[in-house]
């Protein structure tokens, strides 16, 4: 008995945080990047991810620490990243759950047991979402590009602030390091200086 509570323990620890939605491109080339925290390879069978009003079945394997990517179309996608060499799937209707939307949406990864793994959302959470949930943040990450990272890499905190907007897209690969002030802050120093009469070159 205490060997099924053992197994059963584990398997739940490894669904829980094992992978995290570590990129995503909300641009004309639309795709999102997961990326796995353990040490085993993941079975995605079965794994569905959804956005505000849509879901998509994911299949696939996920290696460890490894990442895998969720591309609307394939074909875009390697016209511009030809070298990128990590799993990809492409939904059969090209849109991630419903089509994500820069303005304001939301992604959760679900396990193959129903269990929210990860999620994110941008912009204000709408309470008239199909797939709202009182657990989003409010209000979300404040969207400023097209890209959003996980900085550092796949660090998860469950906080809004563990996203960043990085200085380029790094699809399939680790996401970059930042160094000095964040363009909010660099904004906040800007606004504080300029009234007293700053200037800035």
């Amino acid at each position: 008995m205490k060997r099924v509570i053992l197994g059963i323990l584990i398997a739940g620890f490894l669904h829980a945080g094992s992978i995290v939605i570590n990129e995503v491109s909300l641009g004309n080339l639309k795709w999102v990047e997961l990326y796995n925290t353990t040490s085993q390879s993941i079975n995605l069978n079965g794994w569905k991810i959804r956005n505000s009003s849509g879901e998509d079945e994911l299949n696939g394997i996920i290696r460890p620490h490894s990442y895998f990517l969720i591309v609307s179309y394939l074909s875009d996608f390697y016209a511009v990243y030809p070298d990128v060499s990590c799993p990809k799937y492409e939904p059969a209707d090209h849109t991630i759950g419903s089509g994500l939307r820069r303005s304001a949406d939301m992604l959760q990864l679900i396990d193959s047991d129903g269990n929210v793994v990860d999620q994110i959302n941008w912009g204000t959470p709408d309470p008239s979402w199909p797939n709202y949930t009182v657990s989003l943040w409010y209000p979300g990450i404040l969207l400023n590009s097209d890209i959003l990272a996980r900085i550092p890499n796949g660090r998860d905190r469950n906080a809004s602030t563990d996203w960043r907007v990085p200085s380029h897209a790094t699809p399939g690969s680790s996401n970059p390091v930042m160094s000095g002030l964040d363009s909010s802050s660099w904004g906040k120093i800007k606004a504080l200086f300029g009234a007293s009469g700053g200037k800035f070159l």
